[in-house]
């Protein structure tokens, strides 16, 4: 089973994501450093509140 995430642990996940993905880490690489599976990213990049304007946006690395 997967493990759930609750807001704040989603928001510092995203955060350490997009400082990877800033450095230039492909989806799959950036995914691994943060801790989450690239399913997860995946997941949660889709259509949920996170893909909104204070989530995982273009600006800050998440959807490169």
């Amino acid at each position: 089973m997967a493990k759930a995430y609750d807001n704040k642990e989603r928001e510092k996940i995203r955060v350490n994501f997009a400082k990877h993905r800033d450095k230039g880490h492909s989806v799959v690489a950036a995914s691994k450093l943060a801790g989450i599976s690239p399913s997860t990213y995946y997941a949660w990049n889709k259509g949920d509140g996170w893909s909104k304007a204070s989530g995982w946006s273009k600006g800050d690395g998440w959807s490169k």
